[in-house]
C-alpha cells in the first residue's frame, strides 16, 4: 500500500492567502493549519468562536494561535491568541475550510491488489481508492474517492464507503457545505455490513476502521470517527462525527453515539442507547440517556415495584 502520511501534513494559512481567499485583511497572519475549538493537529491553528460561550474551550487549547470572531468576544481571548474580527465567523471558517479541501484533497492513482473479487455492478471512484489484496466488493456497494481498503476486506452489497459527510452550516451568507478532504481507512479483516453508509475524514482527522471491525446491515459512521479493532457495530447503529471507540467494543443494534463522544476498550452500548458521553473501559451503558448498566436496570426495577 502506498505511504499516505503526507496527507496528515497541516497547511500553512499567511495573511496573502486570508486575503486573497476571504478578503479578510490582517497582519503577520501565519497559521499551521485549520480546525474546530477542539483540534490538536498543529502547534498554530485557526478556528472560529461564534458563541463566547465556547471562549473557555479556545483559550484552554495550546494549539489555537487565532480564532475568527465578532468584535466583542475579541476582548475574551486569551494572550497569544489573534483576533480575525469578522461578520461572520461560521462562514468564513467554513469557507476557508472548502476552499482548502478542493485546492489540497487527496488525488492519487487507484491501485487494486491481488486476487481480489469485484462485482461487475460495484461502483469505484475512477480515483484516489487503494485496495488491497483479496478484498471482496459485493454488489451495489459503491467506493469513494478517499478510501484505502487494508488486506482481506469484505464490503457487502449496497454499502456506501468514503463518502462526504452531513456537514451542512446555516450562516448569514447562506448556507455553505465544505467538502470533505480527508480520508477512510478499513483496515485487514474488517467487514463493512449491507446498506452501510461511511463517511471518509473531515478538517483534521480521518475516519479510521480498525482491522477485524466487523459492522451489520446500515450502520452509519460518520466523518472522522475511528473505531479500534474487533469492534462490533450492529444493525442500524448510528455513530456520530469524531466519535473515538476503542478495541473490541460493542455497538448494540438501533443504537446511537452522539459526536465526539468515547468510548473505552470492551465497552458496550445495549441496544436502543442513546449514547451522550463518554464510556469507560470495560462498562456496558444503557437507556436514553445511556447511564451504567447497572443503574438502568435499578431505576427500571424500582419504576416497576
Amino acid at each position: 500500500m502506498k505511504d499516505l502520511s503526507y496527507l496528515k501534513m497541516p497547511l500553512r494559512i499567511d495573511s496573502a492567502l486570508l486575503e486573497r481567499v476571504l478578503g479578510v485583511e490582517c497582519s503577520d497572519a501565519s497559521f499551521d493549519g485549520i480546525s474546530d475549538v477542539h483540534g490538536h493537529n498543529g502547534n498554530a491553528l485557526l478556528t472560529f468562536l461564534s458563541d463566547p460561550a465556547f471562549v473557555d474551550t479556545v483559550n484552554s487549547n495550546p494549539c489555537i494561535a487565532g480564532v475568527f470572531c465578532h468584535e466583542p468576544t475579541r476582548a475574551l481571548l486569551r494572550d497569544g491568541i489573534q483576533p480575525l474580527v469578522v461578520d461572520d465567523p461560521k462562514f468564513h471558517f467554513f469557507t476557508l475550510m472548502d476552499w482548502l479541501a478542493r485546492e489540497h484533497c487527496a488525488h492519487f492513482p487507484n491501485t487494486i491488489g491481488r486476487d481480489c473479487v469485484i462485482a461487475p455492478s460495484a461502483s469505484i471512484a475512477p480515483h484516489s481508492v487503494q485496495i488491497g489484496d483479496r478484498v471482496t466488493i459485493e454488489p451495489g456497494a459503491f467506493i469513494a474517492p478517499g478510501t484505502v481498503l487494508a488486506d482481506d476486506v469484505i464490503v457487502r452489497a449496497n454499502a456506501s464507503i468514503g463518502v462526504d459527510g452531513f456537514q451542512h452550516q446555516r450562516t448569514s451568507r447562506g448556507m455553505v457545505s465544505p467538502l470533505h478532504c480527508g480520508l477512510l481507512f478499513v483496515g485487514a479483516r474488517a467487514e463493512i455490513g449491507y446498506s452501510a453508509n461511511i463517511s471518509r475524514g473531515f478538517s483534521y482527522r480521518h475516519t479510521v476502521i480498525g482491522a477485524d471491525v466487523k459492522t451489520d446491515a446500515f450502520v452509519y459512521i460518520g466523518h472522522g470517527t475511528e473505531i479500534g479493532d474487533r469492534t462490533l457495530v450492529c444493525a442500524h447503529a448510528c455513530v456520530m462525527g469524531h466519535v473515538a471507540v476503542g478495541n473490541d467494543a460493542w455497538i448494540g443494534p438501533n443504537s446511537t453515539v452522539t459526536s465526539r463522544a468515547r468510548l473505552g476498550n470492551k465497552s458496550a452500548v445495549s441496544l436502543g442507547s442513546v449514547v451522550t458521553k463518554d464510556i469507560p473501559d470495560g462498562e456496558r451503558y444503557s437507556g436514553n440517556f445511556a447511564i451504567p448498566h447497572d443503574r438502568f436496570i435499578a431505576n427500571l426495577k424500582s419504576r416497576l415495584n
